[in-house]
């Protein structure tokens, strides 16, 4: 609509074609941030329907059915504590994880999430004392 009326002004010589491209870009920088924040609000309300979602989830009851035998997993007490937790794959200049400080209390529920190769696994099997840190300490 903008360029329109532009050249209906051009061709009526009220407006230059320099003042229809500066016009043209300042339209552009004014509205761009307008379109970010309206991004910004979908993506916020996807995030918050796909946390009481999975909120919902977690607060489901298990699901066992009478009769069937189950692996026992006994309650874990205390706390997981990883103080300056580095880890290098044997052969690898790169640490998988780097200076990692983490506290899980007793009863708390902790989803680690990231992209693949960003250390997920590593760290499970450190807290599982399946690897043992380059540096650092796992209680």
């Amino acid at each position: 609509g903008m360029i329109i009326l532009g050249v209906y002004l051009i061709a009526e010589g009220d407006l230059t074609m320099g003042g229809l491209i500066a016009a043209t870009m300042l339209s552009g920088r004014a509205i761009g941030p307008l379109v970010q924040l309206s991004l910004l609000s979908t993506r916020y309300n996807q995030a918050k329907s796909s946390m009481t979602i999975i909120n919902q989830v977690m607060e489901m009851p298990d699901e066992q059915e009478e009769g069937k035998r189950y692996i026992h997993r006994p309650i874990v007490q205390g706390k997981i504590e990883l103080e300056r937790v580095t880890f290098h794959y044997p052969d690898s200049p790169v640490a998988s994880i780097r200076d990692l400080s983490l506290t899980i209390n007793p009863g708390e529920k902790v989803a680690i999430i990231g992209r693949i190769g960003s250390g997920k696994t590593t760290l499970e099997r450190l807290i599982m004392g399946l690897y043992q840190p380059t540096e650092g300490h796992v209680r």
